[in-house]
């Protein structure tokens, strides 16, 4: 299990967090929205204990965690095996196990190439295959999908929701299109830049008046075959 209990924080005079009480859903996929600033990734960082409230604390369970944030760089030329090989765990190195990720993550044909020479998406799905090398119970991405055109988003997104099913993960992460945020996950978290956090189920967020208060911009809920859609209101 991993809680936020009591937890407040602020940078500097602005107050991002106020008494804030969530419990993580185990083995679900949980979505943080809100406005830029808002305090999305401090809360991702949080979670991942790269930073401490000033108030309250993060329960941990005895969960190991992998955190990507939003720009992962390598310090030397590695090819994406090589690469692997560092995340897997030192307790038990499983070769084995990092071929099964490579071939789940369709990452077979550029086994042998250098990471920096893959395009956005690839390079995103072997930093998400490194993750899955550390075999960890809980993985936390900072908009995962940042800087891909939306082939590979959605590319990315179905292989992350397939990957939490079938490792029985708990994946929180950070996106800012609120159509995927909704449709990929279990749990939305809406912080509303107050200090305030909203958990609410996904299919409970399409609400155009909440959606409309914590971003402050009219939006409707509309239906297009069979599926409900978010859509921004032009002025």
């Amino acid at each position: 299990m991993l809680d936020f209990k009591n937890v407040s924080l602020k940078h500097g005079t602005k107050t991002i967090l106020t008494n804030v009480n969530l419990v993580v859903a185990p083995r679900k996929i949980t979505t943080i929205i809100g406005p830029n600033g808002s305090g999305k990734t401090t809360m991702l960082k949080l979670l991942s204990q790269t930073l401490q409230p000033d108030q309250g604390r993060i329960v941990f369970a005895d969960e190991k965690v992998a955190y990507l944030e939003q720009n992962n760089e390598l310090f030397e030329p590695l090819t994406v095996t090589e690469l692997l090989e560092i995340g897997l765990t030192n307790e038990v190195p499983d070769s084995e196990f990092m071929y099964r990720i490579i071939q789940r993550l369709g990452l077979v044909e550029m086994a042998d190439q250098l990471v920096d020479e893959l395009s956005g998406g690839q390079q995103q799905r072997v930093w998400l295959a490194y993750a899955l090398c550390q075999r960890p119970d809980v993985i936390l991405l900072d908009e995962p999908t940042a800087a891909l055109d939306v082939h590979y988003q959605v590319e990315l997104l179905n292989v992350l929701q397939e990957i939490q099913t079938e490792y029985n993960l708990t994946v929180v992460m950070v996106l800012h299109d609120l159509n995927q945020a909704l449709h990929f996950s279990d749990f939305v978290w809406l912080v509303r830049g107050n200090g305030y956090v909203d958990r609410k189920t996904a299919q409970q967020c399409y609400d155009a008046e909440l959606l409309s208060s914590v971003f402050q911009t009219p939006v409707q809920i509309i239906e297009i075959a069979g599926k409900r859609q978010v859509i921004v209101e032009l002025s």
